[in-house]
C-alpha cells in the first residue's frame, strides 16, 4: 500500500515541479515582454529623432540652395551694375550741357550706391551660406 501511495506522492511532486517549472517560464515571459516593449520605444524614439534630423538636414539643404541662388543672382547683378557704371563714365566724355553732367553725375552716384548696397548683401549672402553649410555637413555627420 505504501508502494501505492508513494506513487501518488512523487506524481503530486511531479505535478509541483512542473507548475514551478511553468511559474517561471511564465515569469521569464513577463520580463522578456517587458524588455521587448522598452526595446520597442526606444526604437520608436530614435525613429523619431532620425525622422527629425532628416527633416533638419533636408531643411539646411533648401536653405543653402536659396542661399547659392541668392549669391549667384547678386554677382550676377553687381556684374551688369559694373557694366552700367563703366557705360556711364563713357558718357561723362561725350556731355554736351551742364545739365547731362549733372544727370550723369547722379546716375554714377547712384550706381555706386546700388554697388554698396549689392556687396554688403553678397557678403552677408556669403557668411550665412558658409555657415548654413557647416550647420548641414554637421547635421549630416549625426545621421
Amino acid at each position: 500500500m505504501t508502494t501505492s501511495t508513494g506513487g501518488a506522492e512523487e506524481d503530486k511532486l511531479t505535478e509541483l515541479d512542473r507548475l514551478a517549472l511553468l511559474q517561471e517560464v511564465d515569469q521569464r515571459l513577463r520580463d522578456l515582454n517587458i524588455n521587448l516593449s522598452a526595446l520597442e520605444e526606444d526604437i520608436r524614439q530614435r525613429e523619431e529623432e532620425l525622422a527629425s534630423r532628416q527633416t533638419a538636414v533636408t531643411t539646411l539643404r533648401q536653405t543653402r540652395d536659396q542661399l547659392e541662388a541668392q549669391r549667384v543672382d547678386l554677382e550676377r547683378q553687381l556684374d551688369e551694375e559694373g557694366l552700367a557704371m563703366k557705360e556711364r563714365r563713357m558718357r561723362l566724355n561725350r556731355v554736351r550741357t551742364e545739365k547731362e553732367l549733372q544727370a550723369v553725375r547722379r546716375e554714377i552716384e547712384v550706381g555706386k550706391e546700388a554697388t554698396q548696397r549689392m556687396e554688403a548683401e553678397l557678403l552677408a549672402a556669403k557668411e550665412q551660406l558658409e555657415s548654413t553649410v557647416r550647420d548641414l555637413e554637421s547635421a549630416e555627420a549625426a545621421l
